[in-house]
């Protein structure tokens, strides 16, 4: 990732956690179990998924699905206590040492290591909420998917296109 990005990002999460959420697009767009949902995430979380859903509408999509994995992608990360200081050391980690969520204990349940094994897992764990509450196979593909390089992708039925979309549009936001 580009430096500039990284900055640009690490500021949206201060000025985000010191601004109200508008979550009416959410509300719009989202059926009422995923709605709460993206209520479940923090403010910058919140701030960051529509974000991307600006992004997704700027390159001119309005396929549904793909909005609903814009404002749901990072879902997987509730829970996870995870502070500004962790995303930015999982950053460093991850430009330093690619293999580093290998060593961490089984199931994350040590208080340190915690936020670190949400975030390296966050988008299977937000596939398996979505689905929880009764969302469909094709959006939880587009979450559980949306680190993985399209050519990589090996989920039955998720659309490269889509995910391609999703991908530009998170990582440009």
């Amino acid at each position: 990732m580009r430096i500039a990005y990284r900055a640009k990002q690490f500021l949206d999460a201060v000025i985000a956690s010191k601004q109200l959420v508008d979550p009416s697009l959410a509300e719009a767009l989202l059926s009422r179990a995923e709605f709460e949902l993206f209520l479940r995430q923090d403010k910058a979380a919140q701030q960051h998924s529509l974000r991307v859903l600006r992004k997704v509408h700027a390159l001119g999509c309005r396929d549904a699905l793909v909005e609903r994995a814009a404002l749901l992608h990072d879902v997987g990360k509730i829970g996870g206590r995870i502070k500004l200081w962790h995303r930015v050391a999982k950053v460093l980690l991850d430009r330093f040492w690619a293999e580093w969520p290998e060593h961490l204990p089984s199931e994350g349940r040590q208080a340190w290591s915690r936020p670190f094994y949400v975030q390296a897992r966050h988008a299977a764990r937000g596939a398996e909420l979505v689905l929880g509450v009764g969302s469909g196979a094709d959006l939880a593909g587009l979450i559980a998917d949306h680190h993985t390089p399209v050519q990589q992708t090996k989920r039955q039925g998720v659309d490269a296109e889509r995910l391609a979309l999703l991908q530009r549009a998170d990582t440009t936001a």
